[in-house]
């Protein structure tokens, strides 16, 4: 299932399972300064107070605290993820119900992990344009998040981003996720150097994000007792920093050298 070269790299990178976040450790850009700049008498819906700052962990607390309004999470789980200031404009500037509907939804156990991904990719490619701004690496943040943390339908939806793309196309051998990649030549210590960006594309399905979630699932099982496969998931995505982590710094170098696989 999984290429022994690819997964043996994991393992070194990974000797046991990671954090998602310690309680006081703030991640992502703060909910209240990230929506900052958006005019409240532009928006379909009433937005109430959002906090200073946030992390995964709180973030799966207020999914299950029913006090917490379904669009103020959303908010706060796009800010955790970073999304880029003009793709939130292009987001609010819309009517809000369609996809907060999906999001009330998925947070009250109506749709499974392949239906929710359906749902919004729908959205997305209608006619009417209901959500621009937030493609497939955002809104599987929201999946992720909304989910129940045990559910009767399925397990949680993962994160699909271009780095757990990526990484499990890499780890497969095959491409699992699709994803569009766009080549560019930049200098770098006076030499020039390619760099590959990827992103997941709006092709994929439900049917592919199963597949998707279902593999880190197994890669969770692979790993042993002491790994989930929100821990894998969070492995996966690793940290790009300076220096980056090196598992994705693994990724990155074979992301150029194989390119067959992306």
């Amino acid at each position: 299932m999984f290429v022994s070269e690819h997964l043996a790299k994991f393992r070194l990178c990974y000797p046991a399972p990671p954090a998602l976040a310690l309680p006081e450790e703030n991640e992502g850009r703060s909910p209240e300064r990230w929506f900052k700049d958006i005019d409240p008498r532009q928006l379909t819906m009433k937005v109430g107070p959002l906090r200073p700052t946030t992390n995964r962990p709180e973030l799966l607390a207020m999914a299950v605290d029913r006090s917490v309004g379904t669009l103020e999470l959303c908010i706060s789980i796009l800010a955790w993820g970073g999304m880029h200031g003009k793709n939130r404009d292009l987001l609010f500037e819309r009517p809000l119900e369609p996809w907060i509907n999906v999001a009330n939804r998925i947070r009250d156990d109506e749709l499974s992990r392949s239906e929710s991904y359906d749902a919004f990719s729908a959205l997305r490619s209608s006619g009417k344009a209901e959500i621009v701004g937030m493609g497939p690496a955002y809104f599987t943040k929201l999946i992720y998040f909304l989910a129940p943390a045990t559910s009767s339908r399925v397990a949680k939806g993962y994160i699909m981003d271009q780095w757990l793309g990526c990484a499990i196309n890499l780890l497969t051998g095959r491409q699992v996720v699709k994803l569009d990649q766009h080549l560019t030549w930049k200098l770098k210590k006076g030499n020039a150097v390619q760099r590959a960006d990827s992103f997941v594309s709006n092709l994929n399905t439900g049917q592919d994000y199963e597949a998707f979630c279902q593999l880190v699932e197994a890669l969770s099982a692979e790993l042993g007792t002491a790994w989930t496969p929100e821990l894998t998931e969070r492995a996966l995505i690793a940290e790009g920093g300076r220096p980056p982590h090196p598992w994705r710094t693994h990724v990155v170098e074979q992301r150029l050298a194989t390119k067959s696989i992306w």
